[in-house]
């Protein structure tokens, strides 16, 4: 059966974004999905995702009970996970921060994503299926509609998904696994930047060109549209640090 582009949103990363907000769920419904410290894992990774936790944004135990409705212990399970994951730091002294990633270590990320999605687009592109295309070609549409409204909570999660999907239809775990790590981690400056560029999304076309080559099995145009978009996310990311300081 086909997976939409909305349920495959709810897949990705290390562990499943979305999830219900803990507070008002019964017990019996927490044991039906997950542990109640996988759930409120869960519930601070969309937080997160969605820039409710910013970088650098310093998380107490206290207060995060109240806000899910549970108690400290699961709290601290999670802060535990979500640091294993990437996206939070520790300090004796100082607490538990979300992570803040410096403009050195968010080019690393990128020029890493951006060879691991080529890979993909050059492995992918000989093999790809009809079903795999006309799957792709789903998740654009919907992307399209929240594109076209400028809607960054619809879009983002979409857009995620979409290259998750591309790199889990090569079929390699490890490159998944892989993938899925460093993404917890560029999540934090990216949806950060849509926020610093005024919410304005950008670059929905290329998406469309990176399908196109792919359901024409071009592996060579597929590798280069794959690393020239992920280049450009980079280069977005570059240019708004050069330009933070002048705003200061």
């Amino acid at each position: 059966m086909e997976i939409t582009a909305k349920r495959r949103a709810d897949r990705i990363i290390e562990s499943p974004p979305k999830v219900p907000v803990i507070n008002g769920l019964s017990d019996l419904q927490i044991v039906q999905t997950k542990t109640l410290p996988r759930a409120v894992q869960d519930q601070l990774l969309q937080l997160i995702l969605s820039n409710q936790l910013k970088m650098g944004e310093k998380l107490t135990e206290a207060d995060l009970a109240i806000r899910l409705g549970v108690s400290r212990g699961p709290i601290r399970e999670a802060f535990r996970g979500l640091e294993e994951a990437g996206l939070l730091q520790s300090n004796k002294n100082r607490g538990v921060y979300v992570r803040v990633i410096s403009p050195e270590e968010g080019m690393h990320l990128y020029d890493l994503r951006s060879c691991l999605e080529a890979y993909a687009g050059r492995e992918l592109a000989p093999k790809i299926t009809k079903p795999q295309v006309s799957e792709l070609r789903g998740m654009l549409s919907s992307m399209k509609h929240s594109y076209e409204r400028q809607d960054v909570d619809e879009f983002y999660p979409l857009n995620i998904a979409f290259h998750d999907r591309i790199v889990e239809m090569v079929g390699n775990p490890k490159l998944l696994s892989t993938f899925r790590k460093m993404m917890n981690e560029i999540h934090l400056i990216s949806r950060h930047g849509i926020e610093e560029e005024g919410g304005r999304l950008v670059s929905s076309h290329e998406h469309v060109e990176i399908v196109d080559a792919l359901a024409a099995r071009n592996a060579r145009k597929a590798e280069s549209l794959m690393r020239k978009h992920v280049i450009g996310s980079r280069d977005r990311f570059l240019l708004r640090k050069l330009r933070a300081p002048a705003s200061k």
